[in-house]
């Protein structure tokens, strides 16, 4: 009696994907199926099956899609969709008939659905307490825009800070014109480094530099190898994406910002202390170690086996109880 819904499930995520798609309609009417833009997006909304109550929405599916281990997720092509919406419906009709068996809960069900709980209230207290209590500055942003933006720039190397220092004060006096720079005494190198990012400095050395305005010339600069002057020659400002990008940067940092607030605010209000010696002696413990090839990243996860002497030592203790390195 379950295969009847589950078919007429089959039938109602076909019909959601090809009209969806623009196709159903016509192919019912026996007319040409209209060619997809490549630039329209369903609403997050849209309904693409219904399960009984339940429904899966385009949204639902992107956030599934994404959100699913890439070594079981279908390929991105209409083929792998439909084989990965078909999941989600077959996922739904299996809760279904589940639900409807009334099946009593054992301890491990209890278990489970306690850990479950005690997951959801954490996740909606972080979203409640933290992300949704989070703004950025547009004006954060825009200095955030400015480090980012491409610089076209002149490096001139040396091998010493005093002959790299000599160098400057000759540009910048006026003695040595910049067209002339190939004559400074102990120059080690000269080299255009065309337009590039600040990431491709180390973080002094791109903090510096990209304060600076186009037509100045640097302080010396230390890298792992020389003491550089650079010139900044050209500008040229970033796109729509790397605004995005520098947006949910600064989110990520304000979010991290508030979560300690809330963390400390908690540990303070059941006086929580946290012995920094012993948790830095079983951080030592655990491997950390990182392998693989280009295409797989393995780290090893295991959990260390801590010495029956070492079980009691203290990591943290509040008002009414404490926490050992054994639990």
């Amino acid at each position: 009696m379950r295969a009847i819904p589950s078919i007429r499930f089959r039938r109602l995520v076909l019909a959601s994907l090809l009209t969806t798609a623009g196709i159903a309609s016509g192919v019912l009417q026996g007319q040409t199926a209209p060619q997809p833009s490549s630039t329209q997006y369903l609403p997050d909304t849209t309904v693409l099956a219904r399960i009984g109550d339940r429904t899966i929405t385009a949204g639902d599916f992107v956030d599934r899609f994404f959100g699913s281990y890439a070594e079981f997720r279908p390929s991105p092509d209409s083929v792998g969709r439909t084989e990965f919406l078909q999941r989600l419906v077959d996922k739904e009709v299996v809760a279904r008939v589940a639900r409807d068996a009334k099946r009593p809960e054992d301890f491990q069900d209890r278990a489970i659905m306690r850990d479950h709980t005690q997951r959801v209230l954490s996740n909606m207290f972080y979203q409640r307490m933290v992300v949704d209590s989070v703004t950025v500055n547009p004006g954060d942003v825009e200095r955030m825009m400015e480090q980012l933006r491409l610089l076209h720039i002149h490096e001139l190397a040396f091998k010493t800070n005093a002959a790299a220092d000599r160098a400057r004060s000759s540009l910048v006096s006026g003695k040595v014109a910049w067209p002339q720079r190939d004559k400074l005494k102990d120059l080690a190198a000269s080299r255009d480094l065309g337009w590039i990012g600040r990431t491709r400095f180390t973080p002094q050395v791109g903090t510096s530099l990209f304060a600076l305005p186009v037509g100045s010339i640097s302080p010396v600069l230390k890298d792992s190898t020389w003491f550089s002057v650079y010139k900044v020659l050209d500008q040229r400002e970033q796109g729509k994406a790397v605004r995005a990008s520098a947006t949910q940067e600064l989110r990520n940092q304000e979010i991290a910002k508030r979560a300690e607030q809330v963390s400390a605010r908690y540990r303070k209000e059941i006086k929580m202390t946290i012995d920094s010696s012993n948790v830095a002696w079983v951080a030592k413990q655990f491997p950390h170690q990182v392998g693989g090839t280009a295409n797989q990243v393995v780290i090893d996860v295991s959990v260390p086996k801590i010495p029956a002497a070492d079980t009691a030592r203290i990591l943290a203790t509040r008002v009414a109880d404490s926490v050992s390195s054994q639990d």
